[in-house]
């Protein structure tokens, strides 16, 4: 039996004030449990179709859903309860500089009402658990990007939003994020990453892959 879809992306498009087109037209659909790579030149509309996701920004034109309830109608509580279950890794990595990893992690888990995790063992898993009293800027930039992983995935969301989750990462980071992501999709997460670079995920299962050329999905393949 085939799985039902989480997100469906209706006739999709977005213009920003500037008029700049991110995204024309685009009509897909992300079956629950699968790994969908978002592949693109920069600039291709990426960053625009996660942010569309996740609720950040609303179609100039069509309809974005969530197990077939449209976005357009989630009142203020809806949109923030979406953005609480969802996990969401940004380029930029940004956290509280004034604090620790251990305490990022913890206000983080409280701030968004999670139950707070053994975030000791978290670290441990990773091979942070020495810097869990660091500043993150002590912290290298691979480094901050697995904390902001972790920070993302502690409360294993139903869907995880991915915006280049191991671009200027070593191969041991690289193989430390693609764990954590095998992990969560056994466990029933839908991953949605943008990614220049495929190979490290092509053995996932469910795995789809949408193709976007300024703004255009010009290609859709399932597996």
């Amino acid at each position: 039996m085939s799985q039902p879809n989480i997100v469906t992306l209706n006739n999709v498009s977005y213009s920003y004030p500037n008029g700049v087109v991110a995204l024309s037209h685009v009509v897909t659909q992300i079956p629950t449990g699968s790994c969908v790579l978002v592949t693109g030149h920069s600039g291709a509309g990426k960053t625009t179709l996660l942010k569309m996701i996740r609720g950040d920004l609303r179609p100039t034109e069509g309809e974005v859903a969530i197990h077939g309830f449209s976005l357009a109608g989630f009142s203020a509580d809806d949109a923030l309860l979406l953005k609480q279950s969802t996990g969401y890794i940004e380029q930029d990595t940004q956290f509280l500089g004034t604090m620790t990893v251990h305490e990022n992690l913890t206000f983080f888990a409280e701030m968004n009402n999670f139950p707070v995790p053994d975030i000791d063992r978290l670290l441990e898993r990773v091979n942070l658990l020495y810097a869990r009293n660091h500043l993150p800027s002590e912290l290298s930039r691979g480094q901050r990007q697995i904390l902001q992983t972790l920070r993302a995935v502690m409360h294993k969301p139903f869907l995880l939003i991915a915006d280049e989750p191991i671009a200027h990462l070593d191969e041991v980071y690289v193989a430390t994020i693609v764990t954590l992501f095998r992990e969560l999709q056994s466990a029933g997460t839908t991953l949605v990453i943008a990614t220049h670079r495929t190979d490290p995920f092509l053995s996932f299962p469910r795995r789809c892959a949408l193709a976007l050329d300024k703004g255009v999905l010009t290609t859709q393949h399932f597996t």
